[in-house]
């Protein structure tokens, strides 16, 4: 019993010993505060094709090259490829395929210096901040293409993706079409208007379905009858000669509207009969 108790003693002095030797060598690889330091990140959780945002301070010391993100006891460095911008406050990463873990928390971020042994380090222990790992889609089952739209193009939709729970990827769900304008099969008109003297009255298109149709058969068109309008106003040749009845008269040289009949002109009036002089006769024997 004394021996286990003994052997159970070392087991977790030798561990309290390594976890010291571990937290110093930590602190012996961190800068001071002074220098710089990582603050926050965010947003508090991220997936494959996020973007983070790092704050903090002292980004930009000479030799700040690459930045170590801490999964539990797994450790994966960013490249260049990676970083979005980085300013001496703040560094925004797009988070890409360089992870390969299926979830974890973030517990600790490390900005190192480009060179290799006496290296410095900022230094953050972030807590849990959860990442949810999605792998890039590469294929993908499609709806049928909808129909082409005015603009030419036409869409589809994703139905499902490979591989499982992935996200991301190049999927194809638009493309260039030739458009066919629908044909019409449905209008709205203006009213009739009047009967032509030909039997024929028309109307206008006011609008036409389905949108952006165009053909069909609409009716612009039908017969009627015909009644010409009753003339009011009339143009008239100049008054003849007073007769011995004591008439003179004229005739119509126009009448309104067009096509008119009908109507009250006035072709004749009474007149002052003033025989003419006589200026040759005939006589007896």
């Amino acid at each position: 019993m004394k021996k286990q108790f003994f052997i159970s003693f070392i087991i977790i002095f030798a561990f309290l010993g390594y976890f010291a030797l571990v937290k110093q060598a930590h602190a012996d690889y961190c800068v001071d505060q002074s220098v710089g330091k990582i603050t926050s990140v965010s947003p508090s959780s991220f997936s494959y094709g996020d973007t983070i945002t790092i704050n903090g301070y002292g980004f930009n010391q000479s030799g700040w090259k690459y930045l170590d993100m801490r999964f539990g006891d797994t450790r994966w460095v960013l490249n260049s490829g990676n970083v979005v911008s980085w300013s001496n406050n703040q560094i925004v990463l797009k988070i890409d395929s360089v992870f390969s873990a299926t979830s974890g928390n973030l517990v600790e971020l490390i900005l190192e210096q480009l060179n290799g042994t006496g290296d410095k380090r900022i230094c953050a222990s972030i807590g849990d901040i959860q990442w949810n790992y999605l792998p890039m889609c590469t294929s993908w089952a499609y709806s049928n293409w909808g129909t082409c739209s005015a603009s030419g193009q036409q869409t589809r939709t994703i139905l499902s993706s490979s591989p499982s729970g992935c996200s991301g990827g190049n999927p194809v769900i638009s493309q260039l079409c030739t458009y066919a304008p629908p044909t019409c099969i449905s209008w709205t008109y203006s009213n009739w208007g009047v009967c032509s003297s030909n039997g024929q009255q028309t109307r206008t298109i006011a609008s036409s379905s389905p949108s952006n149709c165009t053909g069909g058969n609409p009716v612009t068109t039908q017969s009627c009858t015909y009644t010409a309008p009753t003339c009011t106003s009339w143009t008239y040749s100049n008054w003849g000669a007073c007769s011995s009845n004591g008439q003179q008269t004229r005739t119509i040289a126009s009448s309104s509207p067009s096509g008119c009949t009908g109507g009250s002109p006035i072709l004749s009036q009474s007149c002052t009969y003033t025989p003419p002089t006589c200026t040759s006769w005939t006589y007896s024997n």
